[in-house]
């Protein structure tokens, strides 16, 4: 058997209430409750074996890279690290560390501006539509929970071969 494969991902969520489409008797106009805020948190995610791995962060950067890479060696020894070009994942700080860790660690970059081959993509959309839309959070902690309780929940049937080898 070969080395897993793992895409690594980041996305950003606030309370800030996604409204999605609903059902509603002709000619009414439904309500919906949202509170603006501008709290949010960033989510580091890999996907891999039909299942997500998800880590919160107050912002995005090499180092927060690094330190999720770190937790994702120590579930899988070697693993080949699919990503895209964002600037934290090709900084010098990574790419040093990365070479420290060759070894263990293959790594291969997504053409540029090309996200739909990136499963991990997908589980942010499903976090979206699942948790996110219409639902009315009193606080970040209320918020991490609800996506917690997704992830651990939700059948990760995700091809990777179907989104990398196009």
């Amino acid at each position: 058997m070969g080395l897993p494969i793992i895409t690594l991902d980041e996305c950003s969520i606030c309370l800030t209430a996604r409204m999605k489409k609903v059902w509603a008797v002709k000619g009414t106009k439904p309500i919906g409750f949202v509170r603006y805020s501008i709290k949010r948190t960033h989510i580091v995610g890999a996907f891999s074996n039909n299942a997500l791995i998800a880590d919160y962060v107050e912002r995005v950067d090499s180092e927060k890279i690094i330190e999720f890479l770190d937790n994702l060696k120590f579930y899988y020894k070697k693993f080949v690290l699919v990503m895209d070009n964002a600037g934290w994942h090709r900084s010098k700080e990574v790419k040093v560390y990365l070479e420290i860790n060759k070894n263990d660690i293959l790594v291969e970059y997504l053409p540029p501006y090309s996200p739909e081959l990136n499963p991990t993509e997908t589980c942010w959309r499903l976090i979206r539509r699942n948790v996110l839309d219409s639902t009315l959070f009193n606080d970040l902690a209320e918020l991490k929970l609800g996506v917690n309780e997704f992830i651990k929940s939700y059948n990760w049937n995700i091809n990777v071969f179907n989104y990398l080898c196009r």
